[in-house]
Formats: C-alpha cells, sequence, structure tokens
C-alpha cells in the first residue's frame, strides 16, 4: 500500500506535458485496482498490482518508472543446467529472500540478445515483485539457427527451475517470444515436465512453421482457405531465410544459393535435393502449392515439424496465454488463430490481439486513445498472466 501511494505521488506531481492525457488512465488504474481488492482473492490482488506497476516498466511511453526507483532489490546470476550442451545458459534473477517464489521462464525469439532493454525491463520488473525468472539462452538461436534440439534445453530450464528449492513448483511458466514460443510450446508438451509447467505465454508466436515458410516465400497468407496478401518485414525475411539455408549441409553450395536467392548469381547447376526445394520454394507465387513442393524433400518437411507446436498441440496440458500484433510483419497474425483453435480443444486458452506492438516491441504509432484503450487491454491480459504466479 504504502508503494501505491508514493507510486501516486509521483504521477501527481509529476510535470511533463506528454503526460497530461496518461495521468487520468494511471490514476484510474490504480484506483479501480486499490478498490478491486475489497472483491478479489489475495492472488487476484496481488496480480492487479504488480501488473500496473510492470507495465509502468516496459512501456517507453510511460517515464515514470516506480520499480526502478522503488523496487527491490535483485540477485543475477548466470547458470549452466545442461552437462552436455555448451551453447545452453540461462540468466538468473532473484527477489530477495529465501521464497519459494512463483517462476517464469523466458525464451527470446531467434537473434534476440538477453541485453535488450525491454527484455531487462520485463526481466527485472518481474524479479523485483518477486518472481524468480530465469532467461533460457542459447548461441545457436543467437546466430541464426532453428534447431530442434533446442527444445531438450527448455526442458532442462524448466526442470531447473523446478527442483531450486526457493520456487514454488505449482507456479511455474514459460514466457515465450516469437520463435522462442513455438519452441516452448514443444518442450511444455514432454511428459518430463508437462504437469510442472502450469501455463505457456506465446508473444507473437507461431502455430506451424510449413505455414509460416509458405507466408515468407510467397508473401501471402492462407485464411479460412483463402489466400490473402502479408509482406514479411526485410529483417524477417533474412532470418527466416539464414535458417533455411543453415539446413543446407555443404558450405559452398549454402553459399552460391544464398547469392542465387538475392539475385546476385545464377543458380548452381549442381544442387542436394535440400538446395532445388528451397530454390522452388522462392520461386513458388502459391501458398496452396508450397506443401506440394515441400513434400520432395521429406527431412525438411520433417525439421518443420520438429520445430512446430501443431504435432503437440494434444499433449499440452498447461493453460495458454496468446498475445500478438494484428498488423504483425515478423509472424502473421493468423498463426495465433490457428494456435488458439488448436489450443481450445485440450485447454484454456486467453488471447487477446493488440495494435501497439510492432512484433514484440511497443510502439508510438498509436495516438493517444488508442494506446489507452490499448494499454487498458494489455493490463488485463498481465493480470491473468501474473495471477498464475503472483
Amino acid at each position: 500500500m504504502a508503494l501505491c501511494l508514493r507510486f501516486l505521488g509521483q504521477i501527481l506531481g509529476d510535470r511533463y506535458n506528454s503526460m497530461r492525457l496518461l495521468r487520468p488512465f494511471i490514476l484510474l488504474l490504480l484506483v479501480f485496482s486499490l478498490l478491486a481488492t475489497s472483491c478479489l482473492s489475495p492472488s487476484q490482488e496481488r496480480a492487479i498490482f504488480k501488473s500496473a506497476l510492470l507495465l509502468t516498466e516496459v512501456l517507453p511511453q510511460i517515464p515514470i518508472k516506480p520499480l526502478s526507483a522503488l523496487g527491490n532489490p535483485i540477485r543475477h546470476e548466470q547458470t549452466v543446467y545442461s552437462g552436455t550442451d555448451a551453447a545452453l545458459f540461462g540468466d538468473l534473477y532473484l527477489p530477495e529472500g529465501e521464497g519459494p517464489y512463483g517462476a517464469i521462464l523466458i525464451y527470446l525469439g531467434i537473434a534476440s540478445p538477453a541485453d535488450d532493454p525491454y527484455a531487462q525491463a520485463l526481466v527485472r520488473g518481474l524479479a523485483q515483485q518477486g518472481i524468480v525468472v530465469l532467461i533460457h539462452q542459447s548461441r545457436r538461436m543467437e546466430a541464426g539457427i532453428i534447431d530442434p534440439s533446442e527444445i531438450e534445453g527448455i526442458i532442462e530450464a524448466v526442470m531447473h527451475l523446478r527442483d531450486r528449492s526457493d520456487v514454488d513448483r505449482e507456479r511455474i511458466g514459460i514466457l515465450g517470444f516469437s520463435v522462442g514460443s513455438g519452441l516452448a510450446l514443444r518442450a511444455a508438451a514432454d511428459p518430463r515436465i508437462r504437469d510442472d509447467v502450469a501455463f505457456v505465454h506465446s508473444f507473437g508466436g507461431y502455430f506451424d512453421a510449413a505455414s509460416v515458410l509458405s507466408a515468407v516465400t510467397t508473401q501471402q497468407v492462407v485464411v479460412n482457405g483463402k489466400a490473402e496478401s502479408w509482406v514479411p518485414d526485410p529483417l524477417a525475411a533474412s532470418l527466416f531465410q539464414h535458417a533455411l539455408l543453415a539446413t543446407v549441409e555443404d558450405e559452398t553450395e549454402r553459399i552460391r544459393l544464398q547469392a542465387a536467392l538475392a539475385g546476385e548469381a545464377e543458380p548452381p547447376e549442381e544442387l542436394s535435393q535440400r538446395g532445388r526445394t528451397l530454390l522452388a520454394l522462392y520461386a513458388n507465387t502459391d501458398p496452396h502449392r508450397t506443401r506440394e513442393i515441400l513434400a520432395s524433400d521429406p527431412t525438411l518437411v520433417g525439421w518443420l515439424e520438429d520445430i512446430s507446436p501443431a504435432p503437440v498441440m494434444k499433449d499440452v496440458s498447461a493453460r495458454l496465454y496468446i498475445a500478438h500484433d494484428h498488423a504483425d510483419a515478423f509472424l502473421p497474425y493468423s498463426e495465433s488463430l490457428h494456435l488458439a483453435e488448436a489450443g481450445r480443444e485440450h485447454t484454456t486458452v486467453v488471447f487477446r490481439s493488440f495494435v501497439l506492438f510492432a512484433h514484440l516491441y511497443p510502439t508510438n504509432d498509436a495516438d493517444q486513445l488508442v494506446f489507452l484503450r490499448e494499454v487498458w487491454n494489455l493490463y488485463w491480459h498481465v493480470v491473468a498472466v501474473l495471477e498464475e504466479v503472483a
């Protein structure tokens, strides 16, 4: 309560013109939080307060950062939980005290460093409010290589959290971003940890890697059987192409294929089956033909299935939270629609769409009224998630 009153004092005393429209909203949010606690459970009360504070920390549009100024101290440790894979490690952020605390495993997307400012704001904001946070890292993912063996690392990371004395094993969740969310869902279906994961959150994720490949190469998505235009962000297209080329075993062929796909050279005359398949995929403009082309390369089909949640959703018992930017140019919004539909057949699903983000990052494109509406929507989404671990 004292922290909230000090927070209100900061807001009331703030003189920034940019906050004139935000002040009433934040005040309303906090006043509502205070009033709502009279009819909510203790875990809901904690989630409401923590969500309000967390949003001020992670949204750059809100200049007041009460947790940074007043938050509890945290400890940061680097940990290795895999004795066989040197590419895997984790950054652990721990609240002061013995716990047991709820815990969240965070798995970032491809080529996403753990020291990203937004990731750090989220991680520290959670840890300062009494949640153990483990950022699972992989040097392969940082290098833009999507390997199904990453799933084993996520499983080991969850087991590491589960076995810690300062973690309440009934309150463990996974927060996956972008490509990381797909691999996180694959891990959550594994029987070794399936009953230990209370929830999985997919932020800007996907359901079927073959559909993503089709969207990137044809610049179209299929919704209700109809093809619709979807233009990928150049960085997304580049990262996905890099991940596909990494599956070509011969380095010389890989380099020549990359030049051919960039229009800088003619395609090599002699190609492996993988090389021929990739050239055919990038030449194709009909998303309905993508799987027909893939059928000539069963190994590539297997790789796509191994990194997709689609084949294992029936085995995911964790509650599923999904958030996706409606105009996402990195991974199509339609992927989360398919993910939600499949998830509802076996578990509880909470799905919200936004126009506040550019894939994973908050933007300043929305006007003030749209921003307030979106933050309100995001606030209740965060409340639902934090109630799992608060």
